[in-house]
């Protein structure tokens, strides 16, 4: 994908299909030419299901704070997030993905109950997105807003995302970071209550 700028050419997209996936993978730059012309570019595509894929922290952060840069009803797969990794011992890129969990979470809730509530820690120029993005993902869990980081400080939260188990009013698990595959551990923990 390259640069998102004033030379942004929208022609290089294939529209054909019903589903218009971007994956920003190799998106290296954007300004604010670009921003403009990419937000022309996808208010004008229409009755296709837009889904973002692997977005870059610069995206998401474009995504959180211009209105039309992610369009309404669109969906976001994927996104890099940045976590450190204690074998590296440097902060690196994860790809976290948002597809399935819903999903994932209905069956493991047939087999062992439990209440699931996200709290998103957006502030409030992007906390009316919220509701419309878990929408969007098919969510249907609570999504609380902690718009003044109160519960983040309350529990000492540093990083997101962090997944906090509580029972009986306490706290009996936490843990900052995500990696594939670790919601399986998340669930075990679950089911030893």
């Amino acid at each position: 994908m390259g640069t998102i700028d004033e030379d942004f050419d929208p022609k290089l997209f294939d529209l054909s299909g019903k589903t218009v996936i971007f994956d920003f993978n190799i998106l290296e730059g954007l300004n604010s030419c670009g921003i403009r012309e990419w937000i022309k570019f996808v208010s004008g595509i229409k009755d296709k299901r837009i889904v973002y894929d692997r977005c870059p922290r610069l995206l998401v952060d474009q995504m959180n704070m211009i209105k039309g840069f992610l369009p309404s009803g669109a969906s976001v797969r994927s996104v890099y997030a940045p976590f450190f990794s204690p074998k590296e011992e440097e902060e690196i890129d994860l790809l976290i993905s948002l597809e399935g969990f819903n999903e994932s979470m209905l069956e493991k809730q047939a087999i062992r109950p439990f209440h699931f509530i996200g709290v998103a820690v957006d502030d409030v120029r992007t906390a009316k997105r919220v509701k419309s993005f878990a929408r969007g993902k098919g969510w249907t869990f609570d999504v609380l807003l902690d718009i003044n980081s109160e519960l983040k400080r309350a529990v000492n939260v540093t990083d997101v995302p962090h997944v906090i188990i509580l029972s009986g009013g306490k706290i009996v698990y936490q843990h900052t970071g995500y990696i594939a595959g670790e919601e399986e551990n998340l669930y075990q923990a679950i089911k030893s209550l």
